[in-house]
């Protein structure tokens, strides 16, 4: 006799075939967990563009340096909502930090290369060549976490 899935809690089944969710149910986790992720993210990207800003027109720091930095704030505080908020994760820190700082390095050098290139190469204004590496980057970053950090959350 087949079950649906998820089989409640307090019940053992010793011979019982669990059928996956239907594609349907696990369409609407995966935008869920987008969602979640988009927010999560935005207060991340909120925290980037705060220190891009004020490093760029307060400090004078040259814009590509300054979203380096930003990045860095905005990594640590997507892993740590991410890891407690979006995914609820109960694994190690030693076991998803690495994974997420990891793809977050790689981010960090996909942001700051795209940026050089926007800003220096082809003379486009610092917020809008963020803003169109921040699409690119919030792709790469969900579609590696999701598979590989926190995959089967």
């Amino acid at each position: 006799m087949a079950r649906r899935w998820p089989l409640p809690l307090n019940v053992r089944h010793r011979t019982t075939i669990v059928t996956p969710p239907p594609a349907a149910s696990r369409h609407a986790a995966l935008r869920a967990r987008i969602a979640g992720f988009a927010g999560v993210g935005l207060i991340g990207t909120a925290a980037h563009y705060a220190v891009l800003v004020g490093c760029v027109q307060r400090l004078g720091v040259d814009p590509v340096r300054a979203s380096m930095l930003g990045a860095l704030v905005g990594a640590v505080m997507n892993y740590l909502l991410n890891y407690h908020w979006n995914y609820r994760s109960t694994r190690s820190h030693l076991r998803t930090g690495p994974r997420f700082f990891a793809i977050a390095a790689a981010s960090f050098a996909l942001n700051g290369a795209l940026m050089a290139w926007l800003v220096n190469a082809l003379a486009t204004p610092y917020l809008a060549a963020q803003l169109a590496v921040t699409a690119v980057v919030f792709l790469v970053n969900f579609t590696a976490n999701h598979m590989w950090t926190f995959r089967g959350h």
